[in-house]
């Protein structure tokens, strides 16, 4: 099974491009536009690794870096 790569970005032609990339070297790639998205899905389906945009509108991407680390579920999470 291909690793999977959840992938927060706001800008839309950005997450798109990003998730290109990555699918075009077999990932497969989920995504979101805020962290309040990623964090009930990070939560219902662990990914591999987590790429996530620093600022966010919203909770920014370094405070969600924060959250994941502070659960125990998604702590280890690359």
């Amino acid at each position: 099974m291909k690793p999977r790569i959840y992938l927060v970005e706001d800008d839309p032609e950005m997450r798109q491009v990003t998730r290109s990339v990555f699918e075009r070297g077999g990932f497969r790639v989920s995504d979101s536009a805020t962290a309040e998205e990623a964090l009930v899905e990070v939560a219902q389906n662990l990914p591999d690794l987590l790429v996530i945009d620093i600022q966010l509108p919203g909770i920014s991407g370094v405070k969600l870096v924060e959250i994941l680390r502070s659960q125990p579920k998604t702590a280890t999470c690359p």
